[in-house]
């Protein structure tokens, strides 16, 4: 009996020590930013708070965003669904597949949607790519940890920024209760199901929606969705378009064939189309724009098109979500919750190894 809790005891501390001990970086002063400076190369410039700039909140010129941070802690997290980093960094040594963030300690969530166009500067510098890492608060109260994480092309995780919001943190929540930030339900709508139009040719290119406008005065695109809006609360159109667009630019619909003509129960709301050819991004609160749409299952989304002969109105994305602005995170209701088959298998792995190890050491000793 003694020899197997001696086997218990030691494999328990070797799995301690393969697992490796607390993941918060700066255990002092958690609201201090930490970089990770022995093994990236980086620079975080800008600050997004529910989607608007550290700029426009009136915190000063883009850049030295830790700085900025810092000149603003303890920040509370009340007000904020989400926190954007947004930046470029590099492995020193190796390359970053992509990016993700961890809140207090948890299973890291990656995103192909973080990782942004990269100009030759950034590469230069060191940097592997352009990132602006969306990590949803929810408007949490109680101490927070946000971690900005790498993956490499060999599936190595990384940290390489972390900072606490609403002061000190010292461990996460241990009941989960209501003031734990949980991850956005995200509701991204496949633009290559079957749309209808009116005046436009629709298709799809590289997953956008591109609708060029034929000899028309009322040109539109539908795409058909099924959006239960109890759930999700908020909606973001991202568009480009090269000619003016009407100002009733959006609506929604609830009953019904999505077709031609059948536009007795849509709702509209304006967009202000910018014809610059440039992403624009537009985000609505379906209580507000929509009140007749509250609770109720949306079975459509029409967006006019532009006006002029031969323009070009591209839906880049539409994605529906439980908290505004929460970026567009892939896949279904609780992206990230669980850890990916390979990282799990990974932990699995050292975990048996490690527990084998402990009982070859005790083994050898009581023998």
């Amino acid at each position: 009996m003694k020899k197997i809790l001696a086997v218990v005891i030691v494999a328990v501390l070797a799995l301690a020590l393969c697992l490796g001990a607390s993941a918060i970086h700066n255990e002092e002063d958690t609201t201090s930013v930490w970089f990770n400076n022995d093994e990236f190369k980086y620079s975080w410039d800008t600050i997004y708070i529910n989607g608007q700039s550290h700029m426009d909140l009136g915190w000063g010129a883009d850049g030295a965003a830790a700085v900025k941070l810092a000149e603003h802690q303890p920040l509370s997290g009340a007000d904020i669904d989400t926190f954007t980093i947004r930046g470029w960094a590099g492995l020193i040594d190796g390359t970053v597949a992509e990016w993700g963030y961890k809140v207090n300690e948890g299973t890291p969530v990656f995103n192909a949607d973080f990782t942004k166009p990269t100009e030759d500067a950034v590469i230069g510098a060191g940097g592997d790519s352009r990132f602006e890492i969306v990590v949803p608060v929810n408007k949490a109260t109680a101490p927070t940890l946000i971690t900005a994480c790498a993956k490499d092309e060999n599936g190595t995780v990384y940290d390489f920024i972390e900072f606490s919001l609403n002061g000190q943190y010292t461990g996460a929540p241990a009941s989960g209760g209501d003031d734990t930030p949980a991850a956005a339900k995200i509701l991204k709508i496949d633009l290559q199901a079957e749309a209808t139009s009116g005046g436009v040719e629709a298709e799809v290119v590289d997953g956008k929606l591109v609708c060029t406008t034929g000899e028309t005065n009322d040109p539109w695109v539908s795409i058909p969705v099924e959006v239960d809006t109890s759930v999700y609360k908020f909606f973001t159109v991202t568009y480009k378009c090269d000619k003016e667009i009407g100002s009733n630019n959006t609506y929604l619909k609830t009953t019904g064939y999505i077709g031609a003509g059948d536009g007795g129960d849509w709702e509209p709301h304006g967009m202000n189309g910018t014809a610059d050819g440039e992403l624009h991004s537009v985000t609505y609160n379906i209580a507000e724009g929509f009140p007749t749409f509250v609770d109720q299952t949306i079975t459509g989304v029409r967006l006019t098109c532009c006006a002029e002969a031969g323009g070009v109105f591209t839906v880049e994305s539409i994605v529906f979500s439980d908290v505004e602005n929460p970026g567009e995170q892939q896949g279904g209701e609780q992206p990230g919750t669980n850890p990916g088959t390979a990282d799990a298998s990974v932990i699995a792995i050292a975990a048996v190894a490690c527990i084998a190890l402990a009982g070859v050491v005790v083994a050898k000793k009581v023998k």
